[in-house]
């Protein structure tokens, strides 16, 4: 079985992109909230019992979370599900990618990053509406 968690925010929409997400800084009240339904939906589903084996957080831009909005849900997710030992992946953005936050996720676990590079020439990712740049995108895979 499998969790996927969706984090809607983006500094700004991609043209290319059909995902949902609201052009927009983190809400406060977001990460209690979904705190509550991780709570809330595990005991839905305790009737499974069973181990999760994939936990993917994607979005929107996960990687717009502090390390401490991050390292809360994860937790969340840890403390209500038994997640087995298995692919555990977490979308990041090249322009919002920081040490901390790679930090925060390898720390709980997490044994993937999914980075949104698109490309890595700057004429293409002005093209796609990306913010980020080339070099900031050689920058997140130093650090991941």
């Amino acid at each position: 079985m499998h969790i996927y968690i969706h984090i809607p925010f983006c500094r700004r929409k991609c043209r290319y992109c059909a995902f949902y997400s609201v052009p927009s800084r983190v809400n406060d009240e977001y990460i209690p909230a979904l705190v509550n339904e991780i709570r809330f939906y595990s005991q839905i589903y305790d009737i499974f019992s069973g181990d999760y084996d994939t936990l993917y957080i994607g979005g929107g831009t996960p990687s717009l979370l502090s390390a401490d909005q991050i390292s809360e849900i994860i937790s969340s997710v840890k403390r209500y599900f038994r997640l087995s030992p298995a692919e555990f992946t977490v979308e990041v953005n090249p322009e919002s990618f920081t040490r901390d936050f790679a930090d925060a996720i390898l720390s709980l676990g997490a044994n993937r990053v999914s980075i949104g590079v698109q490309s890595f020439f700057d004429d293409d990712l002005r093209f796609l509406g990306r913010i980020h740049s080339a070099e900031q995108s050689r920058r997140a895979i130093e650090i991941a």
